[in-house]
């Protein structure tokens, strides 16, 4: 009573785990200029002009950290609001790691919508021939793979889906999703797998990044 066996996948499966073929990369050689009054733009020193006593440099030191330091800053409280908007309409999932969130993660697409499109076929695809998934989840997600034989179809309905090992455990996926709401009743399948396999579901706001941790650790050391 396997369900494959009742439903062809070879059309979604021909393009969620393929490459991406359309490499349209362009490169233009930079004009060179006729180089007149280059060499008198950038011009030495006057002897004669006084340089600046050691206290005002201290002082433009002084200016230049501050500078970094409220830019720095800044940078940061934008970060958090960025992860504040995104997590509006934005589903979180820490889950051990499996073979269809490897395969997911392991996807080398260079278009980034399809990339998106593809890793939400590769997990609808791979967790519904999961049999430790409840079979109401696996003939849901079975079908949504059945009904989309072309990745176009999906264009414009799948705003992010990625996956990857967190921060502190390899071990541990993060999964974020968010679909147009005609998927939303996949989604809740999907998400209703994962859970089976031991995967916790967050809302709200993401944690910091590796970036944004990077930076927050060197202002705290100026």
């Amino acid at each position: 009573s396997h369900i494959h066996s009742v439903l062809d996948f070879q059309s979604m499966k021909s393009w969620i785990y393929s490459n991406s073929t359309s490499s349209a990369s362009s490169s233009s050689k930079g004009s060179k200029g006729r180089g007149k009054g280059t060499a008198s733009a950038v011009r030495t020193q006057r002897p004669n002009k006084r340089f600046k006593e050691d206290g005002s440099a201290q002082s433009e030191f002084g200016k230049l950290k501050r500078l970094v330091q409220v830019g720095t800053k800044l940078s940061l409280q934008t970060a958090h609001s960025v992860r504040m908007l995104q997590a509006e309409g934005r589903l979180f999932a820490l889950c051990p790691v499996n073979s269809a969130l490897q395969k997911a993660h392991d996807l080398a697409e260079s278009d980034d919508v399809l990339a998106h499109i593809k890793r939400l076929g590769i997990l609808a695809d791979q967790l519904s021939e999961d049999v430790k998934v409840s079979e109401a989840d696996r003939k849901a997600l079975a079908q949504f793979v059945q009904d989309h034989p072309n990745s176009d179809d999906l264009l414009g309905q799948v705003s992010e889906c990625n996956c990857a090992p967190t921060h502190d455990d390899a071990s541990i996926f993060k999964l974020s999703l968010k679909v147009a709401p005609e998927l939303h009743q996949v989604a809740n399948h999907l998400c209703h797998a994962l859970v089976t396999l031991g995967a916790t579901l967050r809302w709200g706001e993401a944690p910091r990044n590796n970036l944004e941790r990077l930076t927050s650790d060197l202002l705290a050391q100026i």
